[in-house]
Formats: structure tokens, C-alpha cells, sequence
């Protein structure tokens, strides 16, 4: 299952840790955690960001969440659940929706 899935989210994809892997979107990094009843999907921006444009995108998108660590880095994360049952479908419309927003994300938050 762990290499279905992981086969389909990137050909290029590296285990970095415990169920954990890091792949390529689009030339942003994100990380994979897979804790057994869902995936969590993470790409995490170095540079210092804005509080109120992570407040804008909360407030006006779905699907993703972002927010802004200590550091100034900035997250957007989003959580696919296997509850209900998991079909390579329902992951390609989960990661295109993904996709997207990470795009969306990077013009205008960043």
C-alpha cells in the first residue's frame, strides 16, 4: 500500500524518517506523514512572512491551512483521512487539489 501510494503522489520521492518522505511539487519540498489513518501533506517557506496574508488565506480558502511559526517560516499543510476508505481516485483529486493551492499559496502569500 505504502509504495501505491507514495508511487503515485511522486516517481521521486525519498523516506527521511518513520513513515515520514519527502518529494517535489511544482520546485517547492513537501513533506509526507503518513501516521496509519491519514497523510498529512507539508511544504514549509524559510523566509520571514506575514501574519495577516496566512490570516487572509485561512480566512478566504478550504481544503489547506497555513500559519506562521516562531521563526517567521510559514506552513501550509493539508490532511487526507482514511476514514471511509482509501481509493487511488480519491488521492488524485485530494493531491490535485493540493497542487493547486500550493500554487495559489506561493502567489499570493509568499
Amino acid at each position: 500500500m505504502k509504495e501505491k501510494i507514495l508511487g503515485y503522489v511522486s516517481s521521486s520521492y525519498k523516506e527521511i524518517g518513520n513513515r515520514t518522505y519527502i518529494f517535489v511539487i511544482d520546485d517547492v519540498k513537501v513533506l509526507l506523514v503518513n501516521n496509519g489513518s491519514s497523510l498529512q501533506f507539508r511544504a514549509t517557506f524559510n523566509d520571514d512572512h506575514s501574519l495577516s496574508k496566512a490570516n487572509v488565506w485561512n480566512e478566504t480558502k478550504r481544503f489547506t491551512r497555513c500559519y506562521v511559526e516562531s521563526d517567521g517560516s510559514i506552513i501550509l499543510e493539508a490532511d487526507y483521512s482514511f476514514d471511509g476508505g482509501f481509493t487511488i481516485e480519491n488521492l488524485a483529486n485530494f493531491l490535485q487539489i493540493f497542487k493547486v493551492s500550493l500554487q495559489t499559496f506561493c502567489l499570493e502569500v509568499l
